[in-house]
């Protein structure tokens, strides 16, 4: 072997070794940083089929959630709750004891390759035990299940498993605004409520999120009701009432975002007035056309 062959080997060893160094260190990244990110044992879980048979199963697809969050150490849910809720939900004890509960299976029609399919998403929250301020927000995770499909057979898979990526409630518990549904083709929304009372006036206020570039963010967020009930009576010529009903359009159809028609209903000076918008999603948020 004469020295320029010994050379270039040497250049293609340190090639090599350089870049299973990079892969290394950023592999150490996100298990340190995102100790659930990465996980052999998960991905082959999402690999398989978990229900056997056409037929979902409720009580199985709740089982598998929750023993899901069962899973994750007491050191890793802290680190997932301080992440999602930041300094604002303190956790006083290293210790403390998380609770899981579902709250949810939602069947959400969609369209694959010009053929009807219908997923099924498991909506679960945990929350620190005697959690229970007015301010306490819960964290929601979700789990996606797809039917059975050419690729894997007869029996459900998990599509998809997000955990502890919202906030949302009071008192420990979640809002009974919460609500998933089916926003564009093989894609999930999630609509969240909020409401408050100020010197006899109510406000409602709407959000839906989305899964965007790997993270839930706003995609509507929007006042859907406000009156001011609480100061005069609705015979007064003062009283005002305003709603918003959101509809999303061709749910059937293979659209990524489907439109939203907003049908407002404005009651103000004894008058009744109503109309609609059609919004359409466009880079990061739903606007008027």
């Amino acid at each position: 072997m004469n020295a320029d062959t010994k050379h270039s080997n040497r250049n293609i060893i340190t090639y090599i070794a350089s870049t299973l160094g990079v892969i290394a260190s950023v592999m150490g990244f996100i298990v340190i940083f995102f100790p659930n990110a990465f996980n052999l044992e998960l991905w082959l879980e999402h690999s398989k089929i978990v229900i056997e048979g056409a037929k979902f199963d409720d009580k199985k697809a709740s089982a598998i959630m929750l023993q899901r969050l069962n899973s994750i150490s007491t050191e890793d849910t802290i680190k997932m709750w301080k992440r999602l809720t930041g300094t604002e939900q303190t956790i006083k004890s290293n210790n403390i004891q998380f609770i899981h509960k579902i709250i949810a299976h939602y069947y959400l029609p969609y369209k694959k390759n010009g053929e009807n399919k219908e997923s099924v998403v498991v909506a679960a929250y945990s929350v620190p035990k005697n959690h229970e301020c007015h301010a306490c927000e819960v964290a929601l995770s979700f789990m996606e299940f797809a039917p059975p499909d050419d690729k894997h057979g007869d029996g459900w898979i998990i599509s998809i498993e997000d955990l502890f990526v919202l906030r949302d409630g009071a008192w420990g518990k979640p809002s009974d605004g919460l609500r998933v549904e089916q926003i564009g083709s093989q894609r999930f929304g999630v609509r969240l409520k909020s409401s408050y009372t100020s010197t006899g006036e109510f406000t409602e206020k709407t959000s839906i999120y989305a899964k965007l570039g790997g993270t839930y963010q706003s995609v509507f967020d929007e006042v859907t009701e406000n009156d001011n009930a609480g100061l005069v009576g609705e015979d007064d010529p003062g009283y005002f009432n305003q709603k918003r009903t959101i509809e999303f359009l061709n749910q059937v159809s293979d659209s990524n975002f489907f439109d939203i028609k907003l049908s407002i209903e404005i009651f103000e000076q004894q008058r009744l007035s109503r109309s609609e918008k059609i919004l359409t999603f466009v880079g990061r948020k739903y606007s008027e056309r």
